[in-house]
């Protein structure tokens, strides 16, 4: 898609608002479906490990930024 529509992918603060919108996405989830454990027995898929994931800077999204940033 990056390939076809470069201008989406091109945005100044992109990853920014990509952040800010996994957030919005962790939080009504978490407010929906609050955990019944504690963090370290959660998947980590599960909403409140992204929420620390991305607090720790290393969500998927870093994840993601850190390959495509990486020289060829």
């Amino acid at each position: 898609m990056a390939e076809d529509y470069p201008e989406l992918f091109s945005r100044p603060e992109q990853l920014d608002r990509c952040r800010l919108f996994a957030i919005a996405w962790d939080v009504a989830e978490l407010i929906a479906f609050p955990p019944h454990a504690g963090a370290a027995s959660l998947d980590a898929r599960h909403p409140h490990r992204r929420l620390l994931s991305m607090l720790a800077g290393d969500s998927h999204l870093d994840r993601m930024d850190r390959v495509q940033g990486a020289p060829a």
